[in-house]
C-alpha cells in the first residue's frame, strides 16, 4: 500500500468519526478523532517501517546458507525463527491497521509488537553467527586454505575415506569455537594440518610418482632389472629422489617437475640400455664383429662430421676421446668434456 492509499484510510477514518459526532459535544469528540487519527497515522507508519525491514532481511536470508559452515545447528534456529518471523508478516501485511491488532487471546501485544519481538530474536541469532564466522576465519584461516586446497585438486574423488575423514575433522573444529574452546580448536587443527598434508603427499605420489612406478614395473616383467641391473639401479634412485621432494613439499610443482623429468629420461635411457643388452645376448658369437663393426662406423661418420680424419686404428675409447677433443676446439668457451662424463 503506497503513500497516498495510506492517507485515503486515515482520512475515511476521520471522516467517518466526525460524521457520528454528537451536536451536544463537539468538542470532546474532535478530540477523540483527533487522537484516534494519530493513532492511525502511527500504526501505518509502524507498518511502512516494518515492510522495509522485512524486505532486507529477505535478502540477508539468501545468503545464511553460506554461514552454516560455523555453527549449522545455529542456522537451523535463524531459520526457524525466520519462518515464525514470515507467519506473523504473512498475518498483517495485507491488512494495514491489523498491525496494531491484539495478536491472540493469549498474548497481550500487538501484531507489530510480536513482529518486532521475532525481528529482535532473529538479529540476535544472525549478529551471534557472525561473531563466529569472524573469530573463526581468524582462528582456523589455515584449516581453512587446506581444505581448500584438498578440494581444489580433487581428493574427495581419488581418496573419498581419507579425505571425508579430514573433513569430520574440519567440521570438528568450528564446534570448538562456537563453544568458546579456541584452545581446543588450535590443538585440533595442528593434528588437522598433519594428517591433511599427508593426503597432498598422497595426492602428489598417486598424480605424479605412480605412472612413472607403472612404467619401471613393466620394464621389470620384462627383465629389464636382470639385463641393465646398474641403470636400473639408477632409475630406483631417482624415483626415491623424486618421492623425496613430494614429501618435503607436495605443492612444489616446479620441483617435482624436474624430477618427473629425470625419472622420465633414466627409464628411458634404461628401456634403450636393456634392449641393446638383449641385442647382444641374442647375437651369436661369430657375428659380434658385425656389432664392433657398426659401432665403430658410427663414431667415424662423427668424426669425418667434425672434421676429415679417420680414426679407426685406435681403439673405441681413444676414438670417443678425440672426438670430444675435436668437439672442444670448436667451442672453446666450454669447459673440457671427460671422456668418464660421457659415459656415466
Amino acid at each position: 500500500m503506497d503513500h497516498f492509499r495510506l492517507s485515503g484510510v486515515i482520512l475515511l477514518v476521520a471522516g467517518s468519526l466526525a460524521g457520528c459526532q454528537s451536536t451536544t459535544a463537539p468538542q470532546k469528540m474532535s478530540s477523540e478523532n483527533n487522537h484516534l487519527a494519530q493513532d492511525t497515522n502511527k500504526t501505518l507508519q509502524q507498518y511502512e517501517k516494518a515492510k522495509v525491514e522485512y524486505e532486507n532481511w529477505l535478502d540477508k536470508m539468501k545468503e545464511v546458507d553460506t554461514l552454516r559452515l560455523y555453527h549449522p545447528e545455529g542456522v537451523n534456529d535463524l531459520l526457524d525463527t525466520w519462518a515464525d518471523t514470515q507467519d506473523v508478516y504473512d498475518d498483517f501485511v495485507s491488512k494495514p491497521l491489523k498491525a496494531n491488532e491484539k495478536y491472540s487471546l493469549f498474548s497481550s501485544g500487538t501484531y507489530l509488537e510480536v513482529y518486532q519481538a521475532r525481528i529482535d530474536l532473529l538479529s540476535l541469532q544472525y549478529n551471534k553467527l557472525l561473531k563466529l564466522k569472524e573469530v573463526s576465519d581468524d582462528l582456523l584461516s589455515s584449516a581453512m586454505l587446506e581444505m581448500d586446497t584438498l578440494q581444489k585438486i580433487n581428493a574427495v574423488d581419488v581418496f573419498p575415506a581419507h579425505f571425508n575423514k579430514l573433513k569430520r575433522q574440519f567440521h570438528g573444529l568450528f564446534g570448538y569455537v562456537a563453544e568458546n574452546e579456541l584452545e581446543e580448536a588450535k590443538t585440533h587443527q595442528t593434528h588437522f594440518l598433519t594428517e591433511a598434508k599427508k593426503l597432498e603427499v598422497k595426492m602428489a605420489i598417486q598424480r605424479d610418482l605412480k605412472p612413472l612406478e607403472t612404467k619401471l614395473a613393466l620394464l621389470r616383467k620384462e627383465s629389464f632389472n636382470k639385463l641393465a641391473p646398474i641403470s636400473y639401479a639408477k632409475v630406483l634412485a631417482s624415483i626415491e629422489q623424486m618421492e623425496g621432494v613430494i614429501n618435503e613439499d607436495p605443492r612444489n610443482t616446479e620441483a617435482i617437475a624436474l624430477e618427473t623429468n629425470e625419472v622420465t629420461f633414466s627409464l628411458e635411457r634404461l628401456k634403450q640400455i636393456g634392449l641393446e643388452v638383449k641385442r647382444y645376448k641374442e647375437t651369436d658369437q661369430d657375428k659380434f664383429e658385425l656389432l664392433v663393426l657398426g659401432h665403430e662406423k658410427l663414431l667415424h661418420q662423427i668424426a669425418q662430421a667434425i672434421e676429415p680424419q679417420d680414426l679407426r686404428d685406435a681403439t673405441m675409447t681413444a676414438q670417443a676421446e678425440k672426438i670430444v677433443q675435436s668437439i672442444e676446439q670448436l667451442n672453446p668457451e666450454k669447459a673440457p668434456l671427460q671422456i668418464s662424463q660421457v659415459e656415466e
